[in-house]
């Protein structure tokens, strides 16, 4: 929760844009998908943690900002970097894993888990369009999209729900 507080107090910035670096006070570099897609993720893991909303309230607006900063609209998935950035020769749109995964793989994973949790198809159908980039891969190297398959084993289901009684 300090980690998490501490991304959203001190690396946001006045229009509400996640920033991808902080030195000695001071954030700056905006912010690419996989941060976005894995903050998602773990305001997810946090709310399920804390039942506090504010997590899945935030998550819901970084999904935004994912979908309108960083969405290939033509082909699907995500390009790394925002259209808000300088141009580049090219967008990239990285599908295999490295020692993180990718954006495209975290961001799959993480808006099937808030489409779930929020009961939005929207964001399931966004996370689908992503999937098949890594299909390619599947079957030839698997262990370069390991979160893909996360996010199509959480996409295909069943997802199981515990609910114990608490009592203070």
């Amino acid at each position: 929760k300090q980690a998490a507080n501490f991304l959203k107090q001190e690396l946001v910035d006045d229009q509400g844009r996640l920033l991808h670096t902080w030195r000695v006070g001071k954030a700056s570099i905006p912010a690419f998908a996989d941060d976005y897609a894995a903050l998602i993720d773990a305001c997810i893991s946090l709310y399920e943690a804390t039942f506090d909303e504010s997590w899945v309230t935030w998550a819901w607006e970084l999904a935004e900002q994912l979908e309108t900063l960083f969405q290939d609209k033509a082909n699907g998935g995500f390009f790394l970097t925002g259209s808000d950035q300088p141009i580049t020769l090219v967008r990239a749109k990285p599908v295999t894993d490295s020692s993180t995964p990718s954006a495209n793989n975290m961001a799959a994973t993480a808006l099937i888990r808030l489409g779930t949790l929020c009961a939005a198809p929207r964001w399931i159908e966004l996370a689908s369009e992503a999937i098949p980039l890594a299909l390619p891969y599947l079957e030839a190297a698997p262990l370069a999209v390991g979160q893909a398959m996360l996010a199509i084993d959480w996409l295909v289901g069943p997802t199981h729900e515990w609910v114990f009684p608490y009592a203070p």
